[in-house]
């Protein structure tokens, strides 16, 4: 993303203060370069623009429900739910304070196109 003059890409484990009682570790997290004032030494002190969650067999239900509700209640611009075991990404985007699916993808179906980094491709082929 720093190539593209985006903003910052942060790996797990970083905390993500959403409010005081609201701190989920995403697995990956973005923040634009507009909004970088939200990354302090603790973690991640505000609403980033995307979330990425990465669904293992005992997270299931934590990444799909939970914390996908999680964020969408809080304004996080996109989410997006990555599930290796099926080869697939869901990308969420916000509208109208609610997720709605952007686009899904497998390994056999191509690119993705993400409303937050617009102008990254990510080619599905190449993730798994």
């Amino acid at each position: 993303m720093s190539q593209h003059n985006l903003g910052e890409l942060f790996f797990a484990p970083v905390d993500v203060f959403l409010d005081d009682t609201s701190s989920p570790q995403p697995d990956l997290v973005f923040v634009g370069k507009a909004n970088e004032v939200i990354v302090t030494d603790n973690g991640i002190e505000g609403v980033s623009q995307l979330v990425v969650e990465i669904i293992s067999p005992t997270s299931v239900v934590r990444d799909r429900v939970t914390k996908k509700e999680l964020y969408e209640r809080f304004g996080v611009k996109e989410c997006w739910i990555v599930d290796p075991s099926d080869q697939e990404i869901e990308i969420y985007t916000l509208e109208n304070e609610r997720y709605e699916l952007l686009s899904a993808a497998s390994v056999l179906e191509g690119e993705l196109k993400s409303n937050v980094l617009d102008s990254v491709v990510l080619d599905v082929k190449t993730l798994f």
